[in-house]
């Protein structure tokens, strides 16, 4: 490191406009914790870098390190200084995703971006993280408007949250996790009807998905509570036509209240519980992390096969593993990786 440091500082001395040494500089400064340092060579970087393209690569890299590091030091520090600090870090996340907005990245800039107009006491702002997102859905992929339904449900933006799982959906319609969190998004708003086609579409995929099952339960659950009995005056006996109102409330209850305890009890009775740890897409390859919870009281062993799927649903690769035994309460993560293209979800076969 002291050498590194000793020539690009000579090199600084020969040229400097050169963002290369300062990018060197940058690194040894932050290898040696002193991120103030760093984060101010690695400005340099930016500043000297300019617009010339051949140094872009090294420019969106310094302002990334930058971003993340005045991040960090915003969250250690506190009052003012913190969202001082934190200001300059929503700025700099602001500038990244405009250079990269394309970079698989992109969804975890978004959340970092929020993150520090959050701290910065502009929660306000937060809903132009996504903005372009709500008028341009088409040009943005399924897994950056997921993630841009997230951070609008965290700012109780019901209605973009919405429109933004939706557009994902629309783009994939095998995207677990904008058809979970959009029926959860229902149930927060007590839709309780819409509930129940994203988690038909849910379990079709993720069948062992035990939140997938107990979204069918919550909705048929908010149905039931929302059936009105007829109004009797107090007193009064009631009429032929309020007792014909009040049985067949009453009947409509009932069976909401049984398909309740049926999907409720499904859900509980799953052998195994399948979550997802990781869902990593690449050009030519895929990697599905699943982490699998025994439920039932006897060992469990399983063969699990998964369809990687397009976006149209085709099948365009497929992995097998063979998971377990597995004790009760145990859990157990198995990678599925197989050689596929424009991979967009993935569904796998029931686990019994």
């Amino acid at each position: 490191l002291d050498w590194a440091e000793i020539y690009s500082k000579r090199s600084l001395k020969l040229s400097a406009q050169n963002p290369y040494p300062h990018y060197v500089l940058a690194n040894v400064a932050n290898q040696k914790k002193d991120r103030a340092a760093a984060i101010g060579h690695w400005k340099q970087v930016i500043a000297e870098a300019g617009t010339d393209t051949s140094y872009r690569e090294l420019k969106n890299n310094s302002l990334y390190l930058m971003s993340v590091n005045q991040l960090e030091a915003a969250e250690a520090a506190s009052g003012a200084q913190q969202q001082s600090m934190a200001k300059e870090a929503a700025a700099s996340f602001k500038q990244l995703l405009e250079v990269m907005p394309d970079s698989p990245d992109a969804p975890n800039i978004m959340t970092s971006w929020a993150d520090a107009l959050k701290l910065a006491g502009d929660s306000a702002s937060i809903p132009n993280v996504y903005a372009d997102m709500l008028a341009n859905p088409t040009a943005h992929s399924d897994v950056a408007l997921s993630m841009a339904a997230v951070i609008a449900t965290r700012i109780n933006r019901t209605e973009d949250a919405i429109k933004l799982n939706e557009a994902a959906i629309a783009k994939n319609p095998n995207a677990r996790d904008a058809l979970r969190n959009l029926a959860a998004t229902y149930f927060g708003k007590d839709d309780f009807q819409k509930m129940f086609e994203p988690s038909r579409k849910l379990v079709a995929i993720d069948p062992n998905n035990f939140d997938g099952w107990m979204m069918f339960a919550y909705a048929y659950q908010g149905l039931a509570k929302g059936v009105k009995m007829p109004e009797i005056k107090k007193g009064a006996a009631p009429t032929a036509a309020e007792r014909a109102a009040m049985e067949k409330a009453n009947v409509e209850r009932r069976a909401l209240n049984d398909s309740t305890v049926k999907y409720m009890t499904y859900a509980e009775a799953l052998p195994v519980k399948v979550d997802v740890a990781s869902f990593q897409r690449g050009d030519k390859e895929v990697t599905l992390n699943l982490a699998f919870e025994q439920q039932a009281a006897a060992d469990g062993s399983y063969e699990v096969t998964v369809e990687f799927l397009d976006a149209a649903g085709t099948v365009v690769g497929t992995a097998k593993n063979s998971v377990g035994p597995i004790k009760k309460g145990e859990s157990k993560t198995v990678a599925f990786k197989a050689t596929a293209e424009k991979v967009a979800g993935y569904r796998y076969n029931a686990l019994k």
